[in-house]
């Protein structure tokens, strides 16, 4: 049973078990608050869209809470695509990162200057509290302020349908909020193109993509806490996700075509060693990209919360798909240092994750290292290089 208490973010749920009674208050303000929440010791677990930052990691450990951005303490439970949304009424099918941070700074206000019909831009944008909002700002405006003039919205619903009714309307929402409006393709700075696919998503490749987080203690004081992460982190908790239109942490295979697509992009990379890319087309032509790609702990070597999960998703994905077929494991680097290094270290990071697979019984066919070829982010921020420090899965039949 679920009771509205408070506001229209605030809700108690109560299930009557076996084991009995269980209840539950929740309150959605925006993922600033959980931290403000578990430093005051009033919430038991932190719901975050966004990774915590290190002042909050700061704040949390002088309390006694713990390491809570480590493997245990963070949880990484599902993933959202922050989708830029116009009327479907719009010609416009794709915006640059720079287009949407000059539309929505107000340096762009008409629809006629991005080679749309002529009218003035309509923005829309959550409110300051929203971990949406934080991450829009963080990966597209910048060090822009949000124009004045913007209407600002707590409920994504509202503000999609806002657009969907408003023909010069845009605004930004979780994926799970297109409803009738139209989310367009996102192109880098670098001029990497992505649709909000489920695919570019779980890949956290697609620009705008994001972790929705648990934060919880070192030492659980309600045994509780660790049951509902676990039943989070569930099939049944996974199914959940994608029913309330979120992007669940289940393994998907990449759709017909894309392997050839993504050696076409490759080749596009003006850095790339000829013969690393000859390598890297040879060795993926046949194969079926799967969803699952390992990343690691930022500056570490070690796999980070989501990775470590994956290790036991990629297992029980092959248990229950019978014929595994072959595995290849493939480490990719940014474009910092020279290349044999980083070919050398990109081999180094498939091997880690070759060694924490053979541990669930997980064998690949072969660890290899393509170095900073075909990236999947620009190598201009830090969190684009730490999306290309990455490790894919690939599957071949024979």
């Amino acid at each position: 049973m679920r009771e509205q208490r408070g506001g229209d973010e605030d809700w108690s749920l109560h299930a009557v078990t076996a084991d009995g009674d269980f209840r539950a208050d929740v309150a959605s303000h925006g993922s600033a608050t959980a931290v403000t929440a578990l430093v005051e010791g009033h919430a038991d677990v932190g719901m975050m869209s966004r990774p915590i930052k290190a002042e909050e990691v700061n704040a949390l450990a002088a309390t006694g809470f713990g390491e809570v951005n480590a493997p245990g303490q963070e949880h990484v439970i599902a993933l959202d695509g922050i989708v830029v949304l116009v009327n479907k009424a719009n010609p416009i099918t794709e915006l640059s990162l720079a287009d949407i941070a000059a539309i929505f700074s107000g340096a762009v206000t008409d629809w006629s200057q991005l080679g749309g019909q002529p009218g003035s831009i309509r923005v829309l944008a959550r409110d300051d509290k929203s971990g949406t909002f934080d991450t829009f700002k963080t990966l597209v405006l910048r060090d822009r302020k949000l124009v004045s003039s913007a209407q600002r919205y707590e409920n994504s619903e509202e503000l999609s349908d806002e657009v969907a009714s408003n023909p010069n309307g845009i605004g930004f929402t979780g994926i799970a909020y297109v409803r009738n409006a139209r989310a367009v393709a996102i192109r880098s700075d670098c001029g990497l193109s992505f649709a909000p696919t489920s695919f570019a998503v779980k890949t956290e490749e697609y620009p705008l993509s994001r972790r929705l987080f648990l934060y919880t203690e070192q030492h659980l004081t309600n045994p509780l806490v660790g049951d509902f992460v676990d039943y989070a982190l569930s099939e049944s908790g996974q199914a959940v996700a994608e029913e309330k239109g979120f992007v669940s942490l289940r393994p998907e295979l990449s759709a017909a075509g894309y392997t050839a697509t993504r050696i076409a992009l490759a080749a596009r990379d003006q850095q790339s060693d000829p013969k690393v890319f000859a390598a890297f087309a040879k060795g993926v032509v046949n194969g079926v990209r799967l969803s699952i790609t390992y990343r690691f702990r930022p500056g570490e070597s070690q796999l980070d919360a989501r990775a470590v999960r994956d290790v036991d998703r990629l297992a029980e994905f092959l248990n229950r798909n019978g014929n595994r077929g072959r595995m290849v494991l493939a480490g990719f680097s940014d474009s910092r240092g020279a290349p044999a290094r980083n070919k050398q270290l990109a081999a180094q990071r498939a091997a880690t994750v070759a060694r924490e697979l053979r541990r669930h019984n997980v064998n690949p066919a072969a660890v290899v290292g393509y170095g900073q070829i075909a990236p999947v982010a620009c190598n201009t921020s830090p969190e684009g290089l730490e999306k290309n420090r990455r490790v894919e899965v690939w599957l071949f039949s024979h």
